[in-house]
């Protein structure tokens, strides 16, 4: 059971972080696991008052398509209409483990970058 609560779970993470101004800044995503892949990267770089999701709300119908299928294209949809930067899938697939990707956001000045992902064995 718990294998596939590991499976079927999107872990979600939120960076905050304040800038005065915009700056291009390289993103490093590091998959530090033992044999977990992840699914898809998304990397999202909005301004404070925006958000692709809530705590203890329902997941959105792209938010449930990250998760149980592994497709950006709502989450880039969401970031579009927010007016925030997207990073899809910087690693072409799967990140492997212990496998690093990098990818830019060229002048950002948002104050928050979220990063959405699902792991599991491959």
């Amino acid at each position: 059971m718990k294998r596939l609560s590991i499976l079927t779970t999107a872990a979600l993470l939120t960076f905050t972080a304040q800038y005065s101004v915009a700056a291009d800044l390289t993103v490093e995503i590091q998959n530090l696991t033992h044999g977990l892949y992840f699914t898809p990267i998304a990397a999202v770089a909005h301004s404070a008052d925006a958000s692709l999701f809530e705590v203890g709300e329902t997941a959105s119908t792209e938010l449930q398509m990250m998760a149980e299928g592994g497709s950006l294209d709502g989450i880039a949809t969401i970031g579009d209409a927010i007016g925030a930067d997207v990073i899809a899938n910087p690693a072409g697939g799967l990140l492997a483990p212990t496998i690093a990707v990098s990818a830019m956001l060229i002048r950002c000045g948002l104050a928050r970058i979220t990063f959405l992902y699902r792991f599991g064995e491959k």
